[in-house]
């Protein structure tokens, strides 16, 4: 796997200091390739908790120690693997906030892997913390998103609405500590 970025500890300090950093064009050309092709290869299932969410999903486990030490460098803490939920989102698909599923702090990693998806759609992975702060995570396929997520701050994902067609969304989540 090769990573496109190499100032990690600039990406450290813009992470301490915001909570939040965004890096497009993160994996080379062929790594994203390789990625996209085991993604595909996937079997998807519907999830749905309709007070919740409805999307599909599946579990997937990535083994990079690369990005492991990459991804270890910028959060300052130790990771030895990448567990994912890689979630599939196509008309109708949602994932509102609903105080039954309070989420616990920690670092949220989300990969976009979407080519030319358009946010008008819908779709859109947000962060809030009821507090009217919010952290909108951009429609950037080969994108990587970190958002450290503390006490009250949760996730949700905008209705994807009938312009989307039959169009699909992939993106990974990871929970990183």
């Amino acid at each position: 796997m090769e990573i496109n970025y190499e100032q990690t500890g600039l990406i450290n300090r813009t992470f301490l200091r915001e909570g939040v950093v965004i890096l497009n064009k993160f994996f080379s050309d062929d790594s994203l390739k390789k990625l996209k092709s085991r993604i595909k290869r996937l079997k998807f299932s519907k999830d749905l908790e309709l007070l919740h969410h409805s999307y599909q999903s599946v579990d997937f486990s990535y083994q990079s120690k690369e990005l492991t030490n990459f991804l270890s460098r910028i959060i300052n803490k130790k990771i030895s693997k990448l567990n994912f939920k890689v979630i599939k989102l196509s008309w109708k698909d949602y994932q509102i906030l609903n105080d039954t599923f309070q989420e616990k702090p920690g670092v949220d990693m989300v990969i976009d892997i979407t080519e030319g998806w358009d946010e008008r759609w819908g779709g859109l992975v947000t962060y809030a913390d009821g507090l009217g702060n919010y952290v909108e995570v951009p429609c950037t396929d080969n994108s990587l998103t970190l958002v450290d997520r503390n006490k009250g701050m949760n996730r949700f994902i905008q209705y994807v609405n009938h312009y989307a067609k039959n169009k699909r969304r992939i993106i990974l989540l990871a929970r990183l500590k």
